[in-house]
């Protein structure tokens, strides 16, 4: 099966995979086709370091720093041999040429896949080959003159805006004589070698940047969205706007957030001996913010159970983003600052070790979830200690267990694993 894709220079590729989205919408996106993934983390300062997807079946590489898309690799472009590739377009030019054994490829788009950043071909033939794009077309015909790459080890990188290519040099005598000469004759050396097959095209890699090396060298990227969390007035401000415990309604958030992803209603009716009242309880759930919210909804029996004019009871903010937490995926990460005191702030990012110690000296309530409570996604999530090691040295990881530390009117779950907070409730 050949899958194809456009190709556009510090934005993305397709349609759904774009530079700068968060990792939620992209893992969601990709799920909802089906493509089988995986996932690598660091198991030590899970923050601290970048969280790698691979699309198994089309060599392709997901990069996101701060849970954001910041890098797009497609690998192993030369010689690759597999009944699933990856044909690249960019400009209505065709990259790499795809080669059947039996017969020639044949192209027809996939109703199923239509909206996906990757539609499919059919094909008659049991083994595809994938072509490589030359040294030479890339420069000379694709995307033109450009500065002089780098020379690394066996490799050359040329770089464009928003694109760069790899290149790997097979020819030992051509490789011995490139270490010799300087940047400016290493590229018109193999702009005029006589053997293209001698200068293969290994990967392609998409950021947002002048070059790789300006790519390489920007400051980790800022965060979005984030939340202000007074907890003695019990306010969380988004950008002007507040919600307030106990006081703001239903419609105001409504009207602030939209219409929930999921809700429910839950009746109590525990008190019906004592004042003739339902309690109410309606569950809101914004998984696309990493936001809950509870209303309390205290009314006669003849009130419509919808009551717009409950007020807000809990808020539940989610980091949906630590892979070792069973809600993974299912919510996305809501960045939050929380004003402890006037002069002590908390943060989304910090690991619990890093909060102050009156945290540190609450008694926590255990928490055991089991794996049974995943969600359902094609994912195969794995624990790397290192993040640059091969994949068939990590483990894969169990997950469920936590800490419930109460403080002041928020409640903290900490994932024993790794120190990250999971979600904070704010009552």
């Amino acid at each position: 099966m050949i899958y194809d894709t456009i190709i556009s220079p510090g934005l993305g590729i397709g349609n759904d995979i774009k530079l700068g989205s968060s990792l939620y919408n992209v893992v969601n996106n990709l799920d909802k086709f089906k493509y089988k993934i995986k996932i690598l983390y660091s198991n030590k300062e899970y923050y601290d370091n970048p969280i790698i997807i691979q699309l198994l079946d089309l060599n392709i590489r997901l990069t996101f720093k701060n849970q954001c898309l910041d890098l797009i690799e497609l690998l192993n472009l030369s010689n690759n041999q597999s009944r699933k590739l990856l044909r690249l377009n960019f400009n209505n030019q065709i990259l790499n040429e795809i080669e059947g054994s039996n017969s020639e490829v044949t192209s027809c788009s996939s109703s199923t896949m239509s909206e996906s950043s990757l539609t499919t071909s059919g094909s008659t033939f049991n083994t595809l080959i994938s072509n490589s794009p030359a040294f030479q077309t890339i420069y000379n015909k694709v995307f033109g003159p450009t500065y002089p790459g780098i020379l690394k080890n066996q490799f050359y990188i040329l770089s464009y805006n928003g694109i760069s290519f790899k290149f790997e040099i097979l020819n030992t005598g051509l490789l011995e004589c490139l270490k010799s000469i300087d940047d400016g004759q290493i590229l018109s050396k193999l702009l005029n070698w006589d053997n293209p097959e001698d200068i293969i095209c290994d990967s392609i890699a998409i950021f947002k940047g002048d070059s790789w090396k300006d790519y390489k060298q920007k400051p980790k990227p800022k965060d979005f969205n984030r939340l202000s969390i007074d907890l003695d007035k019990g306010i969380i401000k988004l950008s002007e706007e507040e919600i307030v415990i106990g006081s703001s309604t239903q419609q105001e958030i409504l009207n602030l957030l939209g219409p929930p992803d999921e809700l429910f209603n839950k009746t109590d009716s525990k008190f019906l001996i004592h004042n003739q009242l339902d309690t109410k309880s309606s569950f809101h759930n914004y998984f696309r913010l990493g936001i809950d919210i509870l209303y309390d909804v205290k009314q006669s029996s003849y009130y419509d159970q919808n009551n717009l004019h409950s007020v807000v009871k809990k808020v539940i903010l989610h980091n949906g983003g630590v892979a070792e937490c069973l809600n993974f995926m299912k919510w996305n990460k809501c960045n939050w600052t929380i004003q402890v005191d006037k002069s002590t702030k908390i943060t989304s990012e910090m690991y619990f070790n890093d909060l102050p110690t009156s945290f540190k000296t609450l008694t926590p309530v255990l928490l055991n979830r089991y794996e049974s409570e995943f969600i359902d996604h094609d994912l195969d999530i794995i624990e790397s200690p290192n993040i640059n090691k091969r994949i068939s040295d990590c483990k894969v990881k169990t997950w469920g267990q936590s800490k419930l530390y109460g403080f002041n009117r928020c409640i903290l779950e900490v994932l024993n694993s790794n120190g990250c907070i999971s979600s904070v409730t704010i009552y």
